[in-house]
């Protein structure tokens, strides 16, 4: 009676740890929602792994995202595994995005434009990587169409017209 007893305690001790260890090495979901404006997201612990996935809506006018990451780490490089998603898709490689540190600091960096994207659609990125210690930032920025680029210009000129106009009639009457 003591041994199934005792059987039962360890398999809920294997049982729990195992469910231990399942959730420590699950990935770290975050939603940063709409991006309509700059957003930044900080992983203060990558140390001695990370596996952080983010999840983002790209907001109405917009066809791009420009995404940067910052930090410092205690190697002498560190590995980025980037994945992208879109619309529950599965996850698309790629090539791993290898940072030197620099020497005196630890600091890195990396930012890079992505464009072709769909205002309103889901889009996802998985980081991955191994670093015996150091942070990160992440940082996404909406990049506006071309059409809002021109459609700004255009209100700019005609803004400038009525005020030239303006100024040449006021001249006009003496005023």
């Amino acid at each position: 009676m003591l041994s199934t007893a005792l059987k039962k305690a360890a398999a809920a001790m294997l049982l729990i740890g195992s469910f231990g260890l399942a959730q420590a090495s699950a990935p770290s979901v975050n939603d940063l929602g709409t991006i309509s404006n700059t957003v930044a997201f900080s992983n203060n612990d990558i140390a001695p792994s990370f596996d952080d996935i983010f999840k983002f809506t790209l907001g109405a006018g917009n066809s791009a995202v420009l995404g940067g990451i910052v930090g410092n780490a205690d190697d002498a490089s560190i590995t980025f595994n980037l994945q992208t998603g879109f619309n529950g898709t599965t996850w698309s490689p790629i090539s791993p995005l290898v940072l030197t540190p620099d020497s005196n600091t630890g600091a890195f960096s990396f930012s890079q434009t992505v464009s072709g994207l769909t205002a309103g659609a889901t889009y996802w990125f998985r980081l991955t990587g191994v670093s015996s210690g150091g942070a990160y930032t992440v940082t996404l920025a909406p990049v506006p169409e071309p059409e809002s680029y021109a459609m700004l210009l255009a209100g700019l000129g005609l803004m400038g017209f009525i005020a030239r106009r303006r100024k040449s009639t006021n001249a006009s009457f003496g005023g």
